[in-house]
């Protein structure tokens, strides 16, 4: 149904992890168990807090590494080049890593908010940046 759930050993639901669209085919746990991996017949693959918010999503079939810092996401191209299909590595923001993926995400952003007069200087200042127009002294 495109969902995996996750239960305690008293056989209590403890979360829902719903975003496939069809069958969940592989759950993985990430080493220190704090967060979930899953693949499914849509062909994404997702990373999961435990309990059920959905961290990242990588379209393709995915592999992670032992340490989770990387997956290398299968991209398949439609027959009958099947055989040409593309790998692709990502890095894996787990939730112990959200202060490198907003570093990384600031260092792509910086000169789009910093000169792009319709962004706020709230935007702005999620990465640090100084206000568009300072208000006068």
């Amino acid at each position: 149904d495109g969902t995996a759930r996750l239960w305690d050993l008293d056989g209590n639901q403890r979360a829902l992890l719903e975003g496939h669209q069809g069958p969940v085919r592989q759950v993985v746990f990430s080493p220190d168990g704090s967060q979930i991996a899953t693949g499914g017949d849509d062909g994404n693959s997702r990373i999961w807090a435990l309990n059920g918010q959905q961290i990242g999503q990588y379209e393709g079939y995915g592999v992670l590494r032992d340490d989770w810092q990387y997956i290398a996401v299968v991209l398949q191209p439609k027959e009958p080049l099947r055989k040409n299909a593309v790998v692709q590595l990502w890095p894996v923001y787990t939730l112990d890593r959200l202060d490198d993926l907003l570093a990384a995400a600031c260092q792509r952003l910086t000169s789009y908010l910093a000169h792009n007069p319709n962004r706020t200087d709230a935007d702005r200042a999620l990465c640090h940046l100084p206000p568009l127009n300072p208000p006068p002294p």
